[in-house]
Formats: C-alpha cells, structure tokens, sequence
C-alpha cells in the first residue's frame, strides 16, 4: 500500500473534513518511500520515537498529535520542531497525523476513557452535523452508584496521575461528560446537557471556581488523559493493516513531559502500560 491509499483509507474511518477548524491533520512529512512497510502508532513524535521507528525498520508514523501545527519559516536544528522535521526526512520516515479526528470518532479518545473507567456511554456531548457516528466528548452513566471521592481516586488509578479537581466528596454523580485533553471550550455543553461531572485536562484556576457551584470538575492531566489514544487507533486500523499485509507497532516510548512531586509510582505506572502492548 502506498501512502496515498493509506491517507485514503483513513479518511474513509476517520474523516479528514470531521477534525476541529485549525487543527492539522493528514500528512505532514512524505518522504520518496512511497510503499508503507511498517507503521510505529504514537501519541506525539520525539527524537525517541524517531528511534524506535528506525530500530523496527519502518518507513511511517501515525501521530496523534500533529508535530506541525504552526506554520514554519525555517527548519533549524536548534529548534524542535524544526530538528525532528529534519530527523524524519533524513531517515526517510512519513509522517501523518490524527487528532481531533479520532477525539470525535465513535470510538475515539473520549470513549476509551470512559470504558476505562466502566462507564456506560449514553451519547456524544457534542454531535457533528455533518458526519454521522462523530462527536466530541460523551456522555456516560455510572453502572452502579459512585460519589465524587470514588471516581478521583478511579481516574487516578487507571490514568497514573495525581488529580486536581472540585467538588463535594460525597456528591452522588450520575451523568459524567467526558472530553479528553484539553476540552474546557466545552463547558457550555456540559451545562446544557445537564452532566454533575466533567472529566477533562488543562482546567485553569478560575474554570475551577466557575465549576464548583455548578458541577464536579476533574482534571487528570492532557497526556495522563491521551495516553491510551495510539493503541486505540492501532485497533481501530488493524482490520486494514492485517488485510495488506502492513507490519506495524504500538510505541512503547514514555513521551509524557511532566514530573510529579513528591516523587512517586505514578511514572513508573506509565511506562508499565506502554510496556505491556
């Protein structure tokens, strides 16, 4: 399969026209090896991840987040974006990106976090009017009753991350909205669909106070949220890639930026995943 058809058949299951105004998705850098022979699914290009696609001897990645987003008067080495452009076109490496066209898809980011969490998915928060089975964030019921304290603690185990949020302790929830990474822009939605909870990351201070007179805000953490996206996007193209025959991986590359202090397992519990695909 050549990089063309594969741009298409993604565009078939994640639709290119379905991702939020301003986002950059698709390709971003094509080299002359036109033929995938092997896919590394990640969650964001590093210098590490540009290795390990190198070590499995594979010509492409699939990023979640795109590594050009804006754009660029010059590639200089000294620059990251700029080194890592220059790193994947002298290791003749393609690179496409997802984003926000797999945090709307139907089985996308959002939704894995709420299966994560043993949720039952209801609807999206936000339907797309243009592509059926799309949407941004959902909507999901607890399976059993769960107060606030019960679902920070949840989130903190199946996410390894520390939690900022607000809120009662004891506030019985019962309908928890879901926006994986940076979802705050959603707020409004949240309110209108009447949810007593909202899981998200990159909450600012006065979002908090904002939230708490209105309803549960949890913060987990913009990466500790994505960090089940590349599998997730490696299941959803398998059928495809085991049809043509494609190798292809799931990194195993830490790329989470953030330290926590006082030091803990919560790291350690993030590679422990990545290790396991």
């Amino acid at each position: 399969m050549n990089i063309e058809k594969l741009l298409l058949e993604i565009d078939k299951l994640f639709p290119f026209n379905s991702a939020l105004a301003g986002d950059r998705i698709g390709l971003q850098i094509q080299t002359e090896n036109d033929i995938v022979n092997g896919i590394l699914f990640v969650l964001e290009v590093t210098d590490e991840v540009i290795d390990e696609c190198c070590y499995n001897n594979f010509n492409t990645i699939i990023s979640f987040h795109p590594l050009i987003y804006s754009k660029l008067s010059a590639i200089s080495l000294t620059e990251r974006v700029g080194r890592l452009c220059s790193k994947l076109i002298k290791e003749s490496i393609n690179l496409i990106s997802i984003h926000t066209t797999f945090d709307v898809y139907q089985f996308g980011t959002s939704k894995i976090l709420s299966d994560l969490l043993d949720l039952t998915y209801q609807s999206f928060l936000v339907a797309d009017k243009i592509n059926t089975n799309c949407g941004m964030g959902v909507i999901s019921i607890p399976k059993s009753n769960i107060k606030t304290l019960e679902l920070v603690e949840k989130v903190s185990q199946i996410c390894s991350t520390p939690i900022r949020y607000s809120g009662n302790d004891n506030t019985e929830l019962k309908k928890i909205a879901i926006v994986g990474g940076s979802g705050t822009s959603f707020i409004d939605a949240v309110i209108t669909n009447k949810c007593d909870c909202f899981i998200t990351a990159d909450v600012t201070y006065h979002q908090f106070h904002f939230a708490k007179d209105n309803f549960t805000l949890i913060d987990v953490g913009h990466y500790e949220m994505e960090q089940f996206v590349p599998y997730g996007i490696a299941k959803s193209l398998n059928f495809l890639l085991e049809k043509n025959r494609i190798n292809f991986a799931v990194s195993n590359t830490l790329t989470n930026p953030v330290n926590y202090y006082p030091k803990n397992n919560f790291i350690d519990n993030q590679k422990n995943y990545l290790e396991k695909l």
